[in-house]
């Protein structure tokens, strides 16, 4: 026989509505800390490697993939990577940031994946 409804212990829409609104501030509590997380610190303490503008696209294509599995172990927007990236630039892939960067920066929702299929183009061409 399947047990008894007991009308003490059933919640009430209004209670579960009150407990629903309470797991909502409470995702959103940890959802906006996490907006305060340094990663450019995180990063920097899995000491990345530089890239420095090598002709040898296998290079590039190692320090992409190496930043997007860090990135993703991080759990960083795709936002945020850009700005962490480039000061991982060095040399010649420096160089073509500092002239080209900020003219890329200004582009509407210019963002990681946008990044990486823009160096390979610009350093090599």
């Amino acid at each position: 026989m399947p047990p008894r409804r007991n009308p003490q212990t059933t919640p009430t829409v209004g209670e579960l509505a009150q407990t629903v609104q309470q797991m909502a501030q409470l995702i959103g509590a940890a959802q906006s800390s996490n907006r305060g997380i340094d990663y450019a610190t995180r990063v920097a303490g899995r000491n990345p490697p530089k890239y420095l503008g090598e002709e040898d696209h296998l290079i590039l294509e190692d320090w992409i993939r190496t930043f997007d599995k860090l990135f993703d172990s991080l759990n960083c927007s795709l936002e945020q990577r850009v700005s962490i990236a480039v000061y991982y630039l060095h040399q010649e892939a420096d160089h073509w940031w500092a002239a080209s960067g900020p003219a890329l920066l200004e582009q509407p929702g210019f963002d990681w994946e946008d990044f990486c299929s823009t160096v390979p183009k610009h350093i090599y061409f």
